[in-house]
């Protein structure tokens, strides 16, 4: 069957299923309601953004926004960014869509995120929502939506380069809990 361009999206959320279930394995494991669990998400995140900043002339301005957005928040607990993770390379231009379909798809579960967040009832957690409550995402998941729906090349560099992506949040978040948790002793 010839691939087509109408169905990527859908391609896509399957090929990723496992690779997206294991990072939502490790955000889950953090009440994001309190600061234990809000400050590492933070940091992992700060990581991710921090190597995706130079990877994707596309995504450069969201990336930036969203790294003052981390700062921010991190300031407002009295926290700072964690050391940074090397800085990807940019990617061939398929795989550049894979990375922007994972970073905007994160607005969805990012509104599930975001009531967990505001649901804890802590002043000075609530106060570091920037990040969390970031309205922006859901345009720039729409605007991929169209990409992916205009793209007409083969479906693996994509496929790839969401596993990437995916791949690259993954090693954040193992390396900021890794973090927390030599600072907790």
């Amino acid at each position: 069957m010839a691939e087509t361009s109408n169905d990527l999206r859908w391609v896509l959320r399957d090929a990723t299923g496992e690779d997206h279930r294991r990072l939502d394995a490790l955000v889950a494991d953090l009440d994001l309601g309190t600061e234990a669990g809000l400050v590492p998400f933070l940091r992992a995140n700060a990581l991710a953004y921090g190597a995706l900043l130079p990877a994707d002339p596309a995504l450069h301005g969201h990336v930036s926004r969203r790294l003052a957005l981390i700062d921010t928040d991190l300031a407002a607990l009295g926290a700072g960014r964690p050391a940074s993770m090397d800085a990807l390379a940019a990617p061939a231009q398929a795989a550049a869509l894979g990375f922007r379909y994972v970073i905007a798809g994160s607005a969805l579960g990012g509104t599930v995120l975001a009531r967990i967040h505001a649901g804890g009832g802590n002043a000075r957690v609530l106060a570091a929502g920037r990040f969390l409550g970031d309205t922006e995402l859901m345009a720039l998941w729409r605007a991929v939506i169209v990409e992916l729906g205009a793209y007409g090349g083969p479906h693996a560099p994509v496929i790839e380069g969401a596993r990437q992506c995916f791949r690259l949040f993954e090693r954040c978040f193992e390396a900021a809990l890794c973090e927390e948790a030599t600072l907790v002793r």
